[in-house]
């Protein structure tokens, strides 16, 4: 959303603050949004790295994206 151009190619400025997503996709959200590392594997080994994700928008959770 921060690459949107207006109508005169000018950048909107416009910087997300929620992520909206439907009740089955809500725990994956919160993990995203709360968790502040995460265990990942590479080569083989477990590895500690930083969520850059965390606390950067709240969470909206509506039935209206339901399937």
């Amino acid at each position: 959303m921060m690459t949107l151009r207006g109508d005169h190619g000018q950048l909107l400025n416009v910087r997300p603050t929620a992520l909206v997503v439907p009740p089955e996709l809500e725990g994956a959200a919160l993990r995203l949004l709360k968790n502040g590392s995460t265990i990942v594997e590479v080569g083989g080994q477990h590895v500690a790295v930083t969520n850059e994700w965390a606390d950067s928008a709240k969470l909206i959770v509506t039935s209206h994206l339901a399937a």
